[in-house]
């Protein structure tokens, strides 16, 4: 049986950062810049953008981990096999 080609770590990283929810709070923090652009003087919308980003990168992280240790142990699984 043929392997598939592994993919990049850095490749499967920004796959955990683009996913749908992280899509949606992306979006978040790119309103919440440009409300702040148009409204200077109250610096909550940036700090909420920092927040927003800051989540997904902990999000995408976590995420990622998760993945390459799954990953780790089904390898492990697949040396047991004759």
């Amino acid at each position: 049986m043929s392997e598939l080609p592994k993919i990049p770590p850095w490749m499967r990283f920004l796959e955990e950062c683009t996913t749908m929810f992280n899509i949606l709070l992306w979006c978040g923090a790119v309103l919440c810049i440009i409300a702040y652009n148009l409204n200077s003087e109250d610096p909550a919308n940036l700090y909420l953008s920092f927040v927003l980003i800051l989540l997904v990168l902990i999000t995408a992280t976590i995420s990622y981990v998760q993945t390459v240790n799954s990953e780790a142990l089904m390898e492990s699984f697949k040396n047991f096999l004759p």
